[in-house]
Protein backbone atom coordinates (compact mmCIF):
# COMPACT_ATOMS: atom_id res chain seq x y z
CA UNK A 1 0.00 0.00 0.00
CA UNK A 2 1.41 3.38 -1.00
CA UNK A 3 1.88 5.82 1.91
CA UNK A 4 -0.94 8.34 2.20
CA UNK A 5 -1.05 11.17 4.72
CA UNK A 6 -4.43 11.71 6.33
CA UNK A 7 -6.08 15.11 6.56
CA UNK A 8 -4.03 16.53 9.40
CA UNK A 9 -3.65 19.88 11.13
CA UNK A 10 -0.29 21.51 10.33
CA UNK A 11 1.10 24.46 12.28
CA UNK A 12 4.47 26.15 11.79
CA UNK A 13 6.87 25.90 14.71
CA UNK A 14 10.44 26.88 15.54
CA UNK A 15 11.96 24.41 17.99
CA UNK A 16 15.43 25.10 19.38
CA UNK A 17 16.25 27.27 16.39
CA UNK A 18 14.99 24.63 13.95
CA UNK A 19 11.96 25.55 11.85
CA UNK A 20 9.33 23.10 10.71
CA UNK A 21 5.69 22.12 11.11
CA UNK A 22 3.83 20.23 13.82
CA UNK A 23 1.26 17.71 12.60
CA UNK A 24 -1.69 16.74 14.80
CA UNK A 25 -4.88 14.76 14.31
CA UNK A 26 -7.98 17.00 13.98
CA UNK A 27 -10.22 13.98 14.70
CA UNK A 28 -8.54 13.41 18.03
CA UNK A 29 -8.07 9.68 17.42
CA UNK A 30 -4.40 10.28 18.13
CA UNK A 31 -3.17 12.62 20.86
CA UNK A 32 0.39 12.66 19.52
CA UNK A 33 2.09 15.53 17.69
CA UNK A 34 4.84 14.99 15.12
CA UNK A 35 7.45 17.65 14.34
CA UNK A 36 8.69 17.65 10.73
CA UNK A 37 11.80 19.70 10.05
CA UNK A 38 11.50 22.36 7.35
CA UNK A 39 13.92 20.50 5.05
CA UNK A 40 11.58 17.49 5.02
CA UNK A 41 8.24 19.31 4.64
CA UNK A 42 8.20 18.91 0.80
CA UNK A 43 7.95 15.19 1.50
CA UNK A 44 4.46 15.59 2.97
CA UNK A 45 2.96 16.71 -0.36
CA UNK A 46 4.23 13.51 -1.96
CA UNK A 47 2.38 11.28 0.49
CA UNK A 48 -0.90 11.26 -1.44
CA UNK A 49 -1.23 7.51 -1.95
CA UNK A 50 -0.33 7.62 -5.65
CA UNK A 51 3.41 6.99 -5.20
CA UNK A 52 5.44 4.06 -3.94
CA UNK A 53 8.51 4.61 -1.80
CA UNK A 54 10.93 4.74 -4.71
CA UNK A 55 8.84 7.34 -6.53
CA UNK A 56 8.52 9.39 -3.34
CA UNK A 57 12.29 9.48 -2.90
CA UNK A 58 12.83 10.44 -6.55
CA UNK A 59 10.15 13.13 -6.37
CA UNK A 60 11.63 14.61 -3.22
CA UNK A 61 15.08 14.83 -4.80
CA UNK A 62 13.68 16.45 -7.96
CA UNK A 63 11.83 19.06 -5.90
CA UNK A 64 14.58 19.87 -3.42
CA UNK A 65 17.85 18.70 -4.93
CA UNK A 66 18.48 16.86 -1.65
CA UNK A 67 19.01 13.07 -1.64
CA UNK A 68 16.59 11.17 0.57
CA UNK A 69 17.80 7.82 1.85
CA UNK A 70 15.48 4.85 2.17
CA UNK A 71 16.17 4.69 5.92
CA UNK A 72 15.25 8.37 6.42
CA UNK A 73 12.02 7.91 4.50
CA UNK A 74 11.12 4.81 6.49
CA UNK A 75 11.87 6.65 9.72
CA UNK A 76 9.49 9.47 8.81
CA UNK A 77 6.78 7.04 7.69
CA UNK A 78 7.14 4.98 10.88
CA UNK A 79 6.72 8.10 13.03
CA UNK A 80 3.68 9.25 11.08
CA UNK A 81 2.10 5.80 11.21
CA UNK A 82 2.77 5.33 14.92
CA UNK A 83 1.04 8.68 15.51
CA UNK A 84 -1.91 7.44 13.40
CA UNK A 85 -1.41 10.21 10.85
CA UNK A 86 -1.18 7.88 7.84
CA UNK A 87 -4.23 6.35 6.19
CA UNK A 88 -3.18 2.85 7.17
CA UNK A 89 -4.60 -0.28 8.75
CA UNK A 90 -3.17 0.85 12.09
CA UNK A 91 -5.23 4.04 11.89
CA UNK A 92 -8.31 2.13 10.67
CA UNK A 93 -8.20 -0.15 13.72
CA UNK A 94 -7.71 2.79 16.09
CA UNK A 95 -10.57 4.69 14.44
CA UNK A 96 -12.95 1.73 14.74
CA UNK A 97 -12.02 1.33 18.40
CA UNK A 98 -12.57 5.06 19.08
CA UNK A 99 -15.98 5.04 17.38
CA UNK A 100 -17.08 1.96 19.29
CA UNK A 101 -15.88 3.45 22.58
CA UNK A 102 -17.82 6.65 21.87
CA UNK A 103 -20.99 4.74 21.02
CA UNK A 104 -20.80 2.57 24.11
CA UNK A 105 -20.12 5.46 26.50
CA UNK A 106 -23.11 6.41 28.69
CA UNK A 107 -22.73 10.10 27.79
CA UNK A 108 -20.62 12.56 25.85
CA UNK A 109 -18.15 14.37 28.14
CA UNK A 110 -17.61 18.13 27.82
CA UNK A 111 -14.40 18.59 25.85
CA UNK A 112 -13.67 22.19 26.85
CA UNK A 113 -14.69 22.17 30.51
CA UNK A 114 -11.73 23.34 32.52
CA UNK A 115 -10.18 24.92 29.44
CA UNK A 116 -12.56 27.56 28.05
CA UNK A 117 -14.88 27.58 31.05
CA UNK A 118 -14.89 26.31 34.66
CA UNK A 119 -15.62 22.60 35.14
CA UNK A 120 -16.96 23.06 38.66
CA UNK A 121 -20.76 23.54 38.62
CA UNK A 122 -20.84 26.34 41.20
CA UNK A 123 -17.97 28.21 39.59
CA UNK A 124 -19.52 27.84 36.14
CA UNK A 125 -22.88 29.14 37.38
CA UNK A 126 -21.26 32.19 38.95
CA UNK A 127 -19.18 32.80 35.85
CA UNK A 128 -22.17 32.70 33.50
CA UNK A 129 -24.24 34.83 35.86
CA UNK A 130 -21.47 37.44 35.76
CA UNK A 131 -21.93 37.72 31.99
CA UNK A 132 -25.67 38.17 32.46
CA UNK A 133 -25.05 40.82 35.11
CA UNK A 134 -22.87 42.81 32.70
CA UNK A 135 -25.93 43.35 30.52
CA UNK A 136 -28.55 43.82 33.21
CA UNK A 137 -29.31 40.18 33.98
CA UNK A 138 -32.58 38.56 32.92
CA UNK A 139 -34.05 41.19 30.63
CA UNK A 140 -36.77 39.17 28.93
CA UNK A 141 -39.37 41.50 27.50
CA UNK A 142 -42.83 40.87 28.90
CA UNK A 143 -44.67 37.78 27.70
CA UNK A 144 -42.83 37.62 24.39
CA UNK A 145 -42.02 34.01 23.51
CA UNK A 146 -38.64 33.37 21.95
CA UNK A 147 -38.78 30.43 19.53
CA UNK A 148 -35.21 30.56 18.30
CA UNK A 149 -31.89 32.15 19.16
CA UNK A 150 -28.80 32.89 17.11
CA UNK A 151 -25.84 32.84 19.46
CA UNK A 152 -22.20 33.64 18.65
CA UNK A 153 -19.82 30.77 17.98
CA UNK A 154 -16.91 31.94 20.09
CA UNK A 155 -15.35 31.24 23.48
CA UNK A 156 -16.93 32.82 26.56
CA UNK A 157 -13.84 34.86 27.41
CA UNK A 158 -14.28 36.94 24.25
CA UNK A 159 -18.00 36.60 23.63
CA UNK A 160 -19.36 36.54 27.17
CA UNK A 161 -20.95 39.98 27.00
CA UNK A 162 -22.79 39.12 23.79
CA UNK A 163 -23.88 35.77 25.22
CA UNK A 164 -25.24 37.56 28.27
CA UNK A 165 -27.18 40.07 26.18
CA UNK A 166 -28.66 37.43 23.87
CA UNK A 167 -29.50 34.77 26.44
CA UNK A 168 -30.76 37.37 28.90
CA UNK A 169 -33.53 38.21 26.44
CA UNK A 170 -34.40 34.53 26.02
CA UNK A 171 -34.10 33.50 29.69
CA UNK A 172 -37.83 33.13 30.40
CA UNK A 173 -38.51 31.13 27.24
CA UNK A 174 -35.47 28.93 27.83
CA UNK A 175 -36.68 28.02 31.32
CA UNK A 176 -40.10 27.05 30.01
CA UNK A 177 -38.89 25.04 27.01
CA UNK A 178 -39.53 21.28 27.07
CA UNK A 179 -37.36 20.55 24.02
CA UNK A 180 -34.41 22.38 22.56
CA UNK A 181 -33.01 21.77 19.08
CA UNK A 182 -29.36 22.83 19.03
CA UNK A 183 -27.59 23.46 15.73
CA UNK A 184 -23.85 23.82 16.23
CA UNK A 185 -20.78 24.25 14.08
CA UNK A 186 -19.24 20.93 13.05
CA UNK A 187 -15.54 21.66 12.65
CA UNK A 188 -14.48 18.22 11.45
CA UNK A 189 -17.54 16.72 9.80
CA UNK A 190 -17.90 16.05 6.11
CA UNK A 191 -18.39 19.10 3.93
CA UNK A 192 -22.04 19.95 3.44
CA UNK A 193 -23.19 17.26 5.84
CA UNK A 194 -25.13 17.25 9.09
CA UNK A 195 -23.84 15.10 11.94
CA UNK A 196 -26.46 13.79 14.37
CA UNK A 197 -25.83 12.00 17.66
CA UNK A 198 -27.85 9.79 19.98
CA UNK A 199 -25.42 10.53 22.80
CA UNK A 200 -26.52 12.17 26.02
CA UNK A 201 -24.54 15.30 26.95
CA UNK A 202 -22.67 15.49 30.23
CA UNK A 203 -22.36 18.96 31.78
CA UNK A 204 -20.95 20.22 35.08
CA UNK A 205 -24.56 20.31 36.34
CA UNK A 206 -25.42 16.78 35.26
CA UNK A 207 -26.47 14.90 32.13
CA UNK A 208 -28.70 16.57 29.54
CA UNK A 209 -30.71 13.77 27.86
CA UNK A 210 -30.98 13.58 24.09
CA UNK A 211 -34.50 12.92 22.78
CA UNK A 212 -33.76 9.90 20.59
CA UNK A 213 -37.30 9.72 19.26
Amino acid sequence: MNPRLREVRAQPLARGGEKGVVLTDPLGVSDRAIFVAQALTPLLALLDGSRDRGTIRAGFELRTGIPLSASTLEGVLDQLDSALLLDSERFAQAYRAAVESFRQAPCRPPVLAGKCCPENAAELTAWLQSHLAETGGDNSEGDRQVCGLISPHIDFARGGTVYGRVWGQAAASAREAELMVILGTDHIGREGGITLTRQQYQTPWGIVPTDGA
